[in-house]
């Protein structure tokens, strides 16, 4: 994949002409008289650099053509033939012209807080009823709780220390059950016990998995024996982003034979 030289010179030339613009010579002086519209154009040239998800045939050509016209490759998704990319508004309409090729903003994205839902603020309850509710406590009676199964889990983190954090880190049988932690935020896997500062991902995590039980005996999660991959990609405020959360799933797929 290239980019033709014919949409560079029109971009350069485009850049080139509206620099000049406004320059006049008086008595031999050069000067710069710029009107509020002039003012605005010239003001738009300071484009702010922004992050952008680009998806194409392959990363490789995407890295290439985004670094030649002075971008850079912030991460890469083979999951999905993307990257994310900064680039300037300019940088990113050169991309957009190229055969096969996606580009769209890295737009936000949040978890949806109970604030949110008009629940205000919930104590924490041991019996939820949740298993109940979808018949899961049957299955549970015949022995199938989920052992032997992975699931990741991609949010706010998870918290797996304390009186209730226990349920998460062990299953019904007391034995540790969470191999690693990966924070798409920063790029990394992690061993942290208590990163969600937010508290929507543990809540996730709790109605798959937590090995709680109530005072009847019926367990707080659907799936109290499965092993956790918990997987960071949204801040203390349930704030992400496209590339963030891309990267957290890339993460999953590329590790789903080794754990």
């Amino acid at each position: 994949m290239s980019i033709s030289n014919t949409v560079k010179t029109m971009l350069f030339a485009s850049i080139a002409v509206t620099g000049l613009a406004g320059v006049v010579a008086t008595n031999g002086v050069t000067n710069l008289f710029l009107s509020d519209a002039e003012k605005t154009a010239a003001g738009s040239n300071k484009e702010q650099p922004k992050s952008y998800i680009v998806q194409g045939k392959g990363s490789e050509s995407l890295v290439t053509a985004v670094i030649s016209i002075g971008g850079s490759v912030s991460r890469e998704f083979p999951i999905i033939n993307a990257i994310s990319a900064v680039l300037t508004p300019s940088q990113a309409e050169v991309i957009a012209q190229l055969d096969d090729v996606r580009i769209q903003d890295d737009r936000s994205v949040a978890t949806m807080g109970l604030s949110q839902l008009g629940l205000g603020s919930k104590k924490f309850a041991i019996d939820n009823y949740i298993s109940t509710q979808v018949d899961a406590d049957k299955l549970h009676d015949l022995g199938l709780t989920g052992s032997g199964v992975t699931v990741a889990v991609l949010d706010s983190g998870t918290i797996l220390a304390g009186q209730h954090g226990k349920s998460l880190l062990r299953d019904s049988r007391g034995r540790s059950r969470v191999f690693n932690k990966y924070d798409a935020i920063q790029g990394q896997t992690t061993r942290w016990l208590n990163d969600d500062k937010n508290g929507h991902g543990t809540h996730v995590s709790n109605i798959i998995a937590s090995s709680l039980k109530s005072d009847n005996g019926k367990f707080n999660g659907i799936a109290p024996d499965v092993y956790l991959m918990s997987v960071k990609a949204f801040d203390e405020n349930g704030q992400s982003s496209y590339s963030k959360v891309l990267d957290g799933l890339n993460w999953i797929y590329q590790n789903r034979y080794r754990y």
